[in-house]
C-alpha cells in the first residue's frame, strides 16, 4: 500500500502542468428542432444565452447562423418557430432559414394567423429545453444506469 502511494506521489509530482479550460457541462444543452435547427445554451456561442441556430447539416457547426439570441419561450407550428428573444418576437422559417422579428407579440400573431400556422406544441422555455436533455439521464442515474 505505501508503494503504491508513493508511486502515485510521484506521478502526479512528475506530470507536466497543462492549463485547461472547462466546465461542468450540467449547464449545456442543445435539442434538435422539428425542421432541424438547434435551439441551445452551450459554449460554442458564449455570449447568446439560449439561442436558435440553424445548419446546414445536423452534423456540422460550420457555417452554423445564430438567428436569435437570448431566446425566453419558443413554440413550433408546421415549418416554423416562433418566440422572444433579445431581438424581439420572432418567426423563424425553418425551411428558408430566414427569420422576421417584431415589436410587440400582437405583431407576430397577426403574422401567424395570417400565415394559418397551428401550433404544433406548447410555448417552451430555456428550463423546459434542459429537461427535455438531462432529466432523462438524471432518471438513469437515479436507477444506477448511469
Amino acid at each position: 500500500m505505501i508503494r503504491q502511494t508513493l508511486l502515485l506521489c510521484a506521478m502526479f509530482t512528475l506530470m507536466p502542468v497543462v492549463p485547461v479550460q472547462a466546465g461542468i457541462g450540467l449547464a449545456e444543452w442543445e435539442i434538435k428542432t422539428p425542421g432541424r435547427s438547434f435551439i441551445g445554451n452551450n459554449d460554442s456561442y458564449p455570449d447568446c444565452g439560449t439561442c436558435l441556430v440553424s445548419r446546414p447539416s445536423e452534423n456540422s457547426s460550420i457555417n452554423s447562423k445564430i438567428q436569435a439570441s437570448h431566446v425566453e419561450w419558443w413554440q413550433y407550428h408546421a415549418g416554423y418557430i416562433s418566440g422572444q428573444a433579445k431581438e424581439g418576437f420572432f418567426l423563424f422559417d425553418e425551411r428558408r432559414k430566414t427569420i422576421q422579428f417584431f415589436q410587440t407579440k400582437a405583431e407576430l400573431q397577426r403574422t401567424i394567423a395570417s400565415l394559418q400556422l397551428k401550433p404544433m406544441s406548447q410555448s417552451m422555455t430555456p428550463q423546459d429545453g434542459w429537461n427535455q436533455v438531462w432529466q432523462p439521464i438524471l432518471e438513469s442515474c437515479k436507477r444506477g444506469k448511469c
